[in-house]
């Protein structure tokens, strides 16, 4: 057991981390996703001055995380949290797919390798702006490291039937990200809530306004501009598929 685990996880809440609540590290439009996403924020002092800006620039070639790689990360933390702060989190996609309300099977399961593998290979800039660990990492940081997919050829080698119930797969969280959660630069969000909603950008919009305390406010105001710029959103576009 890890020396990090320090209570016994509450079912339904998630140790989210903050900064991945706040800025836009994930597209909130479906569909293919950009390879790059930058926005630019203005900074601010105590007194409401500004005092310059701050940027966010996630990068992946192949396309960045979107609504399903943001989906993954939440149910990682949680399973992150669950097993005592591993160096390597371990899953099975079936059981990855039941905490996301999504049925199982081969499709979902490549759709989830797949995710992982784009969430690796995407780097994420923060300069300026954030908190904890991630915000010294200017020279970019991955949310994973690295990943381990089980593999059923080995075991039908070895005359072992495939069954998914023996399916193990590992991701590792990178140490930015690790260091983030275990010094408690994190959000407690309600997995209830969160999957309770459309996939995209309404819950996007749940984790931003719960990591700012505003989910259960009656009344709450922001500028337009500096709202869709938290979610991800180009104002540019006519439109967004989301």
């Amino acid at each position: 057991m890890s020396k990090y685990k320090r209570e016994s996880p509450r079912k339904d809440l998630v140790k989210y981390e903050r900064n991945l609540a706040e800025y836009p590290f994930f597209y909130p439009g479906r569909g293919k996703t950009p390879a790059k996403m930058e926005h630019t924020f203005k900074i601010k002092d105590k007194n409401g001055k500004e005092i310059g800006e701050g940027s966010i620039t996630v990068k992946n070639g192949e396309g960045i995380p979107g609504p399903l790689e943001q989906d993954l990360v939440f149910v990682f933390s949680k399973l992150f949290e669950e097993q005592g702060y591993p160096k390597k989190t371990k899953f099975a996609t079936h059981e990855v797919a039941k905490k996301m309300k999504r049925k199982w099977g081969g499709t979902t399961k490549e759709q989830i390798r797949e995710g992982v593998r784009t969430i690796k290979e995407t780097n994420c800039i923060l300069k300026g702006i954030g908190h904890g660990p991630m915000v010294s990492a200017e020279t970019g940081f991955n949310i994973i490291d690295s990943y381990d997919f089980y593999d059923y050829k080995d075991d039908l080698k070895k005359g072992i039937p495939y069954t998914a119930a023996k399916e193990v797969n590992f991701i590792k969280f990178s140490d930015v990200m690790r260091e983030a959660i275990i010094r408690n630069h994190w959000k407690l969000m309600d997995s209830k809530i969160y999957f309770s909603l459309p996939s995209g950008l309404p819950r996007t919009l749940y984790l931003y306004l719960e990591k700012k305390g505003l989910w259960k406010k009656h009344l709450y105001s922001e500028r337009i501009r500096s709202l869709a710029n938290h979610l991800g959103l180009d104002m540019k576009q006519k439109f967004h598929r989301l």
